[in-house]
């Protein structure tokens, strides 16, 4: 059973300065503020060093970071299905969790699943793929296409760039395919 205890930035405030400021022990801060976990606590100390007292007044400060985030983010305006809303969700949480708020008052407040959230950061399109990918269609499109994968490999290495056959090959075969669709 996980615990659900809210706490008011008045006690988190006064825990935080009594572990770091007076030295209190971590156990006797948890006894004296009925604090549940550890790493509440810690989390709060993080927060506190790096924002001060605003970085602990909790969800009320991560919810308007969020609503002057969606209200600025142009992505999201434009964005039609599901799948490019959440798209444009997560990339708010990362700019907003970047900045030090925390992960689950963010995404609570954007409506955005945890799951959804790791699942987007994992599927980002990796930039130097792309480029890969720019590389060997420059070269299809000035070599023509007899130049296979061999030597697009070969051409590429010549740049200086380190890459195997077999991913020069798939990247080829998905170039190919997207260009007789």
């Amino acid at each position: 059973m996980t615990d659900t205890r809210t706490y008011s930035s008045e006690l988190k405030i006064a825990a935080v300065r009594a572990h770091l400021e007076e030295g209190v022990s971590m156990g006797e801060v948890l006894a004296t503020y009925g604090i549940s976990t550890r790493a509440a606590l810690l989390a709060w100390c993080a927060a506190y060093k790096r924002f001060g007292e605003t970085g602990l007044l909790g969800e009320n400060s991560a919810r308007e970071a969020v609503r002057l985030a969606v209200q600025s983010s142009d992505e999201l305006r434009h964005a039609r299905i599901a799948k490019d809303v959440n798209r444009a969700k997560a990339a708010i949480a990362r700019d907003l969790v970047s900045e030090g708020y925390l992960i689950t008052d963010v995404l609570e407040a954007l409506e955005l699943s945890r799951s959804t959230y790791y699942y987007i950061q994992a599927h980002l399109v990796d930039t130097a793929r792309e480029e890969l990918r720019a590389a060997i269609m420059t070269i299809m499109d000035t070599r023509g296409p007899a130049f296979g994968y061999r030597r697009v490999t070969a051409a590429l290495r010549a740049q200086g760039m380190h890459v195997g056959q077999n991913k020069v090959l798939r990247l080829m075969q998905e170039i190919r395919r997207s260009r007789s669709e």
